[in-house]
């Protein structure tokens, strides 16, 4: 535990993820009642999350980090002021990097988070709290394929592989509702996986999935040992 301890402590995103972790966990015990991914209760995706990002198994922002801050210093250095909508999260990692790309580029962000579940939009709060209290910021839940969003003068809509959880449909509702949004020189950041099939489908999972991504969690706790959890808990 003194590697982990130590690994940890030297590493701020580990610190907050530790930190986060078991509130977050609590949080969705209260709040989740289900989300694009599972319309019965997405508990079990957003309690455990923190815990997989600490093993790095799962695909995060932080991975597109330097995408994001990047481009959101390219499209507004020096405007001063903007209003951005982050559009679907599973917690304060895309809302992370957008406040680290603003304070780059020298403007002052008004935020909207947006999510079908309370879970994430809370753990948000938390980590504001902590690191960005002043920052103006606004969170409400919703269908984001029937949904009108606060403001139709968004200078930024940003999210994170965000588009290939729907099938074609939705996505095309979705991205109107995006344009619809917008101010006339407003813009969108975001990524999407890669992948013939998502292109026509949704991503989701099947039990060769499932049971490959255990496979790939377990082997991740093994690496960082301390963190050994029984493998019926990550399946």
């Amino acid at each position: 535990m003194e590697k982990i301890s130590s690994l940890v402590a030297s590493n701020p995103v580990l610190t907050d993820l530790a930190e986060s972790a078991p509130i977050m966990e609590e949080i969705a015990k209260n709040c989740c009642r289900g989300s694009y991914l599972n319309h019965g209760s997405c508990e079990w995706y957003h309690g455990s999350w923190q815990y997989l990002r600490m093993l790095d198994a799962v695909s995060t922002p932080d991975w597109h980090g330097n995408f994001y801050k990047t481009n959101i210093f390219k499209l507004f250095s020096g405007k001063g002021e903007i209003e951005v909508l982050i559009c679907g999260l599973a917690d304060y990692g895309i809302l992370s990097h957008v406040l680290e790309g603003c304070h780059i580029a020298k403007i002052e962000p008004h935020i909207t988070l947006f999510d079908a579940c309370q879970t994430p939009l809370e753990i948000c709060s938390w980590y504001l709290k902590k690191h960005f209290p002043n920052t103006r910021t606004y969170s409400f839940t919703g269908d984001v394929t029937d949904s009108n969003f606060p403001l139709t003068t968004y200078d930024l809509i940003i999210t994170d592989a965000f588009l290939t959880r729907f099938d074609k449909s939705d996505r095309t509702k979705i991205v109107d509702s995006w344009k619809k949004s917008l101010k006339p020189d407003g813009s969108i950041i975001t990524t999407a996986r890669i992948d013939n099939h998502a292109v026509r489908i949704p991503i989701r999972a099947n039990p060769r999935s499932v049971n490959s991504f255990a496979d790939k969690a377990w082997g991740k706790a093994i690496e960082r040992a301390g963190l050994l959890l029984p493998k019926k808990a990550i399946k």
